[in-house]
């Protein structure tokens, strides 16, 4: 027999969108406002933290639009997801604006984490006029994939 039998995990999985406020802060979490689902207790929409609640393989994903006032020059915005206060990935829209152009991005990720480990995404670099957008049109999304229980079976 391959793997383990009748061992139950405990649900953790996640799916947060932005509704009723943009975001333009730099190099802190991104807040959000509205749970679609969240089971397991480890999501917090106001710090826009995920806290890693058991050891294992945990996936990721964020995905949205952005927009920029009118620019003539080049503009570009550095869109991280976070790990602990380190990037672990990055999308990185850039274009030159005519009227309020709006700019894509998306990230996604599978990490081996532990307990406690802290996952969140940010702004980076962005110049002004950058705001991520509201009306439901920014998503964040994680779940557990595969718990390590081998500690909890010695």
């Amino acid at each position: 027999m391959i793997g383990f039998e009748d061992v139950k995990s405990s649900p953790t999985y996640f799916y947060v969108q932005i509704f009723n406020l943009s975001f333009d802060q730099p190099n802190v979490p991104i807040p959000f406002d509205t749970a679609r689902l969240k089971v397991g207790g480890s999501m917090n929409l106001q710090t826009g933290i995920f806290t890693v609640p058991r050891k294992g393989k945990y996936f990721f994903s964020a995905s949205g639009i952005g927009f920029i006032l009118a620019s003539s020059a080049r503009f570009w915005v550095d869109i991280h997801i976070m790990r602990n206060g380190n990037r672990i990935g990055s999308s990185s829209p850039d274009d030159t604006a005519n009227f309020r152009q709006w700019e894509q991005f998306s990230l996604q990720s599978t990490l081996n984490l532990q307990p406690g480990d802290q996952i969140w995404w940010e702004i980076g670099y962005m110049n002004a006029g950058f705001k991520i957008s509201h009306n439901g049109f920014n998503h964040f999304t994680g779940f557990l994939l595969e718990e390590e229980i081998t500690h909890s079976l010695k």
